[in-house]
């Protein structure tokens, strides 16, 4: 990844949110982990954390607002997902600055 390629994902991240940033990240397919662990933490940050029952979910797949206020492992998986995606970009930033 270049540091162009990154500040166009940081943009994308900061207009669109983990939902575009998911789209994004799909072209870079799977031969960087930090990349993977993005792609992972915006699934996460969009659609909650695995095992949450189609009960709790909305069409699209994500949480519904209740499953959001009503079961704190919903809202800390999200949150954390949200801080995974930030200190991601981070390290990715700190890597190329480093090559």
């Amino acid at each position: 990844m270049t540091l162009d390629e990154l500040e166009a994902i940081e943009l994308t991240y900061l207009t669109g949110g983990p939902v575009e940033l998911i789209g994004v990240l799909s072209n870079f397919g799977t031969n960087d982990i930090l990349v993977e662990r993005l792609w992972s933490a915006a699934m996460t940050a969009t659609y909650g954390p695995t095992g949450l029952h189609q009960s709790w979910r909305n069409p699209d797949g994500t949480p519904t607002l209740d499953a959001i206020a009503l079961l704190p492992s919903v809202s800390r998986g999200m949150r954390s997902a949200i801080a995974t995606i930030q200190d991601t970009l981070n390290l990715i930033r700190y890597r190329l600055s480093q090559a």
